[in-house]
């Protein structure tokens, strides 16, 4: 997508020579005015702005230092700066550079200057942002998705295909199950990620409905009683990244009609304000699997559904993909046992057994605060995650010593994960028998050796010494 460029000259010989250079390169905005040039800036596309010094006075024009004032405290984004001016004034270029100016340029210059000029703060303006985002994604300490499970990967390999898609998209899922991670992937493996565009999130039930449309839409100062200033709202902050709207479900019904406006005109106001913006980023929507419920019971716009329900991906619960979770548990091991210091490596057969026996209810989060609470107290010492390490709910759910549990009660196993279990300790029982030697515990158990190789890769457990 094309760099906007906006030029604001009141002398058009001027905007139409600066046009004719740049246009191969960039996308062209005009204006001959300080109150159309805010006109401009205020719906969102403009990235870089030649600004006249000396627009001419009358009416609202407040010249260009009054505008590069307004942009760096009032605009609210970043956007590149080159003051232009005829005048070759060193005491003007440093007033200019004091108040935000990225660089100053003659009007007499060449296309060549031109084109360097600009190439030069547009690299700049995009190094700002590309250490915005990695700022925020080192605030944001977050998980990869990880999982070999068939309904898993049917789900990733379509998130890659519409990663470069404009497309809205909703996940369903229950809490837990992996939804912002799966709006990640569409933001980075895309090219939003790639040209530095951020990745912005909002719970729709983090707020009380009195601010969530100010958290969207923002506001202008004097907006309301306590709008002392300008604040962007999530809408624009994304640009044209991606706009990661979790718990959708819970966004106030006033507040869906303005919403489903916005996504229908790709423009909305900010609260208080006269100038559109416009709606530039992607929009991906998450809810809890019961949302069609609530729009079945009024609680939610059939409307503005139809609206989400662009693309849709059901994750699955963890309990319906049980081959996942001894990779997510080393994966969380190897991850969380280093954050704490320690060289904790392997969980205890009994550990996993356990693991796999139980429902989860949390999902995959639950899991990973499971770690965080056995990694968190395991003693410096530990060589290896075992059953008394894990909490007083997992082992009164799947018993207390699992390991002697072939037969949990009924319903505390789906038949996958009863399928699973009885696999495991198969294997374990054949492996004491032949003295961890895989080639015989394959023959014993009728499968290739490579076989039985995939199956403990599936549990997790991967044996490397051969001792044939």
């Amino acid at each position: 997508m094309k760099t906007t460029v906006l030029i604001v000259d009141d002398k058009p010989t001027l905007r139409e020579a600066f046009r004719q250079a740049l246009s191969p390169t960039y996308q062209i905005r005009q204006a001959a005015t300080s109150s159309a040039a805010k006109a401009a800036l205020e719906d969102g596309e403009v990235d870089l702005v030649l600004l006249d010094l000396h627009l001419l006075p009358g009416g609202r024009d407040r010249g260009g230092f009054e505008i590069l004032k307004w942009i760096q405290h009032e605009l609210g984004r970043p956007v590149g700066v080159i003051m232009c001016t005829i005048a070759d004034d060193i005491e003007t270029v440093v007033e200019a550079i004091k108040l935000g100016a990225d660089d100053f340029l003659s009007k007499n210059c060449g296309d060549e200057e031109l084109l360097a000029r600009v190439q030069k703060t547009v690299a700049k303006v995009r190094l700002q942002r590309s250490r915005v985002v990695a700022e925020r994604q080192s605030q944001e300490e977050t998980d990869r998705l990880v999982g070999e499970s068939p309904a898993l990967k049917r789900i990733l390999a379509q998130v890659d295909k519409l990663a470069d898609k404009d497309e809205t998209v909703l996940i369903l899922g229950e809490a837990g199950s992996g939804k912002e991670l799966i709006a990640r992937r569409l933001h980075d493996n895309g090219w939003r990620q790639k040209q530095q565009q951020p990745f912005v999130a909002l719970n729709c039930a983090g707020f009380p409905e009195a601010l969530a449309a100010s958290e969207l839409f923002g506001h202008e100062r004097g907006a309301f009683t306590s709008a002392e200033r300008r604040q962007i709202g999530k809408l624009e902050l994304a640009e044209q990244g991606t706009l990661f709207l979790d718990e959708v479900d819970c966004m106030p019904l006033s507040l869906q009609p303005q919403f489903l406006r916005a996504l229908e005109t790709k423009v909305f106001d900010r609260l208080g304000g006269n100038h559109s913006v416009k709606l530039r980023a992607r929009i991906v929507a998450a809810a809890k699997t019961s949302l069609p419920a609530a729009v079945a019971a009024d609680k939610f716009r059939a409307d503005l559904f139809d609206r989400l329900n662009v693309i849709r991906f059901e994750l699955p619960p963890l309990r319906e993909r049980p081959d996942d979770i001894p990779l997510l548990a080393h994966y969380f091991l190897k991850k969380l046992s280093r954050k704490n210091g320690l060289q904790i490596e392997k969980i205890e057969e009994a550990a996993m057994r356990a693991l796999l026996a139980y429902r989860w209810p949390g999902n995959v989060r639950e899991l990973r605060h499971e770690f965080e609470r056995m990694l968190a107290l395991a003693d410096a010492g530990s060589a290896c995650i075992t059953a008394d390490m894990l909490s007083a709910q997992i082992q009164q759910a799947v018993g207390a010593t699992p390991k002697q549990r072939l037969h949990p009660p009924d319903g505390a196993l789906t038949l996958r994960q009863a399928r699973m279990l009885l696999e495991r300790q198969m294997i374990d029982d054949t492996m004491q028998q032949t003295n961890h030697n895989i080639t015989k515990t394959a023959e014993k158990l009728g499968l290739t050796r490579r076989g039985l190789q995939r199956i403990l890769q599936r549990h997790g457990k991967f044996f490397t010494d051969d001792k044939e």
